[in-house]
This record gives structure tokens, C-alpha cells and sequence, in this order.
């Protein structure tokens, strides 16, 4: 659909009694056309909230001013075998510290981590302190990821609480929150 036919359907559900649009699915920032997009969405009233693998810090700079809030995910360098960075990266820690000084003038930012058995201290660590310098204010958000018939890979409950301590040291605002799509049958 073209920028217009997408305002065009927004606006027929009447923007106006929202407060909140959000911006999702697949990676919105690579869409080429989402800066302008935004704009006219904002244009509409309802706050942006746009969901983000948190990489993507180059083309975050057009969009970022229509922007309310952003929820990132922070990929850890123990899941990097399963995800695909850029060549000659050992993770996406540097990407998603550019990201989140790039989100820095976004007023609300979460950030989320996802925990299994294999997210190693020193990584976590370093998702932690970069939170903190970066984006002090932001909610930080440890989430266990769910078992299920393919994947076992949970952390237990002490590794969550002492995880989540540890965070606490240096980030503001740390939350553990369980992955609801597996919960709601989205997956």
C-alpha cells in the first residue's frame, strides 16, 4: 500500500480516540518510506511507539522526531549463533550502542533483553552499563524466554532474581517480564 492509502485507512478508525500508534512487524526501520510515514501519522494525534531489533541507528534519525517511545531489543553475543550479524562482528553490542544513543532524544525508551540459560554475565554486563551511560532513564526489561517443544533453554528463577539485582546496580528502572506472545498462542 502507498503513504496515502495507509493514512487514509488509519484515519478511517479514527486516530483522534487512540493514544497510540505502533509501528511493528518484520523491521520497520528498514522501510524506506517510514519516515514519511511517521510524519503523517503523527500528524494524526495519537503518540508513535515504534518495536525495533535496535540495529537499524542510521535510518532511526529521520523517524525519530515523530517518535514517543521505542522498545528495543538488545540482542545478546550468546545468541549471535542463532541471529546473523554483520560480517567480521561478534555481536550487535556496538550497533545497539549507536542505536540507543540515536534513540537518546526519544522521550520514552525500553529496552529488552531476552534471558536463556546460555546469556553469559559478562554480556549482560555490558547490555546493563550501556543502558545506563546511554539512556539512563530508560526501562530495561529482562525477559526469560520460553521453553517450548523445539527450544529449552529457560533460565530458573534464582538466575532471574540475581540477574535482576545485578542490573539494578546500574540501570533506573529493571523489569522481568515473560514473553506473552508464547502465553496468548501467537507462536
Amino acid at each position: 500500500a502507498s503513504r496515502e492509502e495507509l493514512l487514509e485507512a488509519v484515519s478511517r478508525l479514527d486516530p483522534g480516540r487512540h493514544r497510540w500508534i505502533s509501528l511493528t512487524g518484520g523491521e520497520p526501520l528498514l522501510h524506506g518510506a517510514l519516515p514519511e510515514l511517521a510524519r503523517g501519522l503523527a500528524s494524526l494525534g495519537p503518540h508513535l511507539h515504534l518495536e525495533t531489533h535496535g540495529l537499524a541507528w542510521r535510518a532511526l534519525s529521520d523517524v525519530a522526531p515523530h517518535l514517543r517511545a521505542i522498545a528495543m531489543d538488545w540482542t545478546l553475543a550468546s545468541e549471535v549463533a542463532r541471529a546473523k550479524p554483520a560480517a567480521g562482528e561478534a555481536s550487535f553490542a556496538e550497533a545497539h550502542r549507536r542505536f540507543l544513543a540515536a534513540a537518546a532524544a526519544v522521550p520514552e525508551i525500553c529496552v529488552k533483553l531476552v534471558i536463556t540459560a546460555r546469556s553469559e554475565d559478562a554480556e549482560l554486563d555490558e547490555a546493563f552499563r550501556a543502558v545506563a551511560e546511554i539512556a539512563p532513564a530508560a526501562v530495561l526489561v529482562l525477559q526469560p524466554v520460553t521453553d517450548t517443544a523445539s527450544y529449552r533453554g529457560r533460565p530458573d528463577a534464582r538466575r532471574l532474581h540475581a540477574l535482576a539485582r545485578r542490573a539494578a546496580e546500574s540501570a533506573r528502572d529493571v523489569r522481568v517480564i515473560p514473553q506473552t506472545h508464547t502465553i496468548y498462542g501467537a507462536l
